[in-house]
């Protein structure tokens, strides 16, 4: 617990350290009010076929030969469909999410005096809302949420087509949360992107008159619903942005004469940047929620298992994003959780801890030198109770720190070709057992588009 009160001491000194520096107030902005259905559709197949054969000799030496060999194969199926919907009006917030998924895996092994097929089929359905209603705007809200999700899977072997397992497992939770708060976070990426490309068309002189705070954000509103409008054409889409464009900094009194180098700046800065999600405002939350999981397990090998779970969480966080200029952000995150334990019935004997605590505090800086790059770095202290099983069957519990630095980052190259990677430094200990860890982890990547 004293790691955690210094950690905290030193990001409330962070969170002091910076001041906000850019030629207009980021605070006046308001994000458009839109509505966003959308929806995705999954499936993937994959899977192999191996066939090995041979002739060895007969056990006892004769000269006669017997074959050998091996042959295998498996083939997995999934299909998965999601749906989201995001509302976000200056009095309400609302989010709802939905998804069903389905796999079958199927599998053989035969080495020519015995064959095993395993046939695995698995289906989930998840099903969530939430709702943020703003008392007065931008500041006191509650906030209702909902999550429910449904799961099954089975296994099935055969030897020599006589079944050898059978089981299935079946899967229920069920969460409802109130709670409240204070605050708001507004979008701003595309607050950034409007910036650029005026401050762009500033520069090489193809706007009409001076730029003031007020066309910003109009520019930036217009552009935010654009990108809130849904196309099947990619390339319809594409044109009408830049018509709609065109036509708003016209209506301004920004733009008289539409040259070619006017156009192509407008469609360099609008088609090929990489602007991530960045944020702008304070949210300070507290919510509950009582949990329900309840599952079924059915063997031919062995007796059933019914277990139900009954859990009350609750969670008190802090998250500040604040925009200090054009090319540098700071993210500030603080959480205290815990997790009770207020129901269990097994078959088994094994009793889980009462009561489970974890906070976490984390400090992220962004930089963003250009539209093309994006470059993070933050640290991370996680400290939080975990249980470990003894040998008289219950469960106890101890405390572990954890600690995190890590750099990634990404470089935009086209719309097809991007680089992305990333690079972290973890420990961790506890007096358990006096356990000490280190991690060290890094990844380097090219993404390529093909069409």
């Amino acid at each position: 617990m004293k790691t955690t009160l210094a950690m905290l001491c030193f990001l409330g000194t962070a969170i002091t350290g910076f001041s906000q520096d850019k030629n207009f107030d980021l605070s006046k902005y308001k994000f458009p009010d839109y509505k966003r259905h959308e929806m995705e559709l999954n499936f993937n197949s994959r899977g192999y076929n191996r066939d090995q054969s041979w002739e060895e000799p007969s056990i006892g030496g004769n000269a006669t030969t017997e074959k050998g060999g091996w042959a295998d194969s498996n083939s997995q199926s999934n299909l998965g469909l999601s749906y989201s919907f995001e509302s976000v009006t200056r009095k309400a917030i609302d989010r709802i999410y939905s998804s069903i998924s389905g796999s079958y895996t199927y599998s053989m092994q035969d080495n020519y005096r015995q064959k095993e097929k395993n046939f695995n089929p698995g289906f989930g359905w998840n099903f969530g809302g939430l709702k943020d209603y703003y008392l007065t705007e931008g500041k006191f809200f509650l906030e209702g949420f909902t999550n429910v999700g449904l799961s099954f899977s089975g296994t099935k072997k055969t030897i020599d087509e006589m079944v050898d397992l059978k089981n299935s497992q079946n899967s229920f939770n069920i969460s409802i949360g109130v709670g409240g708060g204070f605050g708001r976070k507004e979008k701003v990426s595309d607050l950034w992107q409007a910036y650029y490309i005026l401050e762009n068309l500033r520069k090489q002189q193809s706007l009409a008159r001076e730029l003031n705070e007020d066309d910003i954000f109009e520019f930036a509103r217009h552009a935010s619903k654009l990108k809130n409008k849904r196309f099947f054409d990619f390339r319809l889409r594409k044109i009408a942005e830049l018509k709609s464009l065109d036509s708003i900094l016209h209506k301004q009194g920004l733009i008289k004469d539409a040259d070619i180098s006017y156009f192509t700046t407008l469609n360099d800065y609008w088609n090929f940047v990489e602007f991530p999600d960045r944020e702008s405002g304070k949210v300070l939350k507290f919510w509950v929620s009582p949990e329900y999981w309840t599952s079924y397990y059915k063997s031919l090998n062995s007796s059933d298992v019914t277990s139900t779970t009954t859990y009350f969480k609750s969670n008190l966080s802090f998250e500040s994003n604040k925009q200090l200029n054009l090319f540098w952000e700071r993210i500030i995150k603080l959480e205290l959780a815990n997790v009770t334990l207020a129901d269990q019935k097994k078959n088994n004997t094994i009793e889980e801890p009462k009561n489970l605590f974890r906070s976490a505090v984390s400090l992220n800086y962004g930089f963003f030198p250009n539209t093309r790059t994006g470059l993070h770095a933050s640290i991370e202290y996680a400290g939080k109770e975990q249980s470990t099983s003894q040998p008289s069957g219950f469960q106890s519990k101890f405390w572990r720190n954890e600690v995190l630095v890590g750099i990634y980052g990404g470089y935009y190259i086209s719309p097809q070709l991007q680089l992305y990677g990333n690079f972290s430094l973890s420990h961790s200990f506890e007096a358990y057992h006096n356990g000490d860890h280190k991690n060290i982890n890094y990844n380097l990547g090219l993404s390529y588009a093909i069409f």
